[in-house]
């Protein structure tokens, strides 16, 4: 490869991968746990393991979403979602008010909305994430029969600035 080629080719696109990671993009990303959440029964494998799941999650996007890395139906009918508030919002929140649908491709699995109190989530710091396990009922479900393996999150909320 002739040296005119790697500068103007190769050299950028490593230089702008260096960027990103100089710039806060890094991988290790932090959460924390609730109030009512007694962390001296979690194990070091489980955080290890909430810790590799959140920076497989990549960047936030800007304001409140939602990441799940699990689901699964009970023998209610129940959707579980096991995954992470995460905050880029910008300011510290509480008292979420949530509507939240499951969606794969352009069909609605599942919709529910959720208001989960300042005494259940506590607070979360911009730019931190929460774990957090949704449940959605029987009659929130539309669709059981779509492949979650890949699923998009939608989330409309509103909430209190601390």
């Amino acid at each position: 490869m002739k040296k005119s080629v790697f500068v103007k080719m190769i050299l950028p696109i490593f230089l702008c991968a260096v960027l990103l990671g100089l710039s806060g993009c890094s991988s290790e990303q932090s959460y924390s746990f609730g109030p009512n959440d007694d962390v001296s029964g979690f194990s070091s494998e489980y955080k290890a393991d909430l810790q590799e799941k959140l920076n497989a999650a990549g960047n936030a996007p800007a304001g409140l979403s939602y990441y799940g890395y699990q689901t699964k139906f009970d023998d209610q009918g129940q959707l579980i979602v096991d995954g992470f508030f995460r905050n880029r919002t910008g300011d510290t929140i509480t008292d979420l008010k949530c509507t939240i649908t499951i969606m794969v491709d352009l069909i609605t699995v599942a919709y529910g909305e959720f208001n989960i109190p300042e005494s259940e989530f506590g607070t979360l710091k911009s730019g931190d994430s929460r774990p957090w396990t949704l449940i959605f009922t029987a009659e929130d479900v539309l669709a059981k029969d779509q492949d979650l393996s890949k699923y998009d999150v939608k989330v409309e909320a509103t909430y209190k600035r601390v």
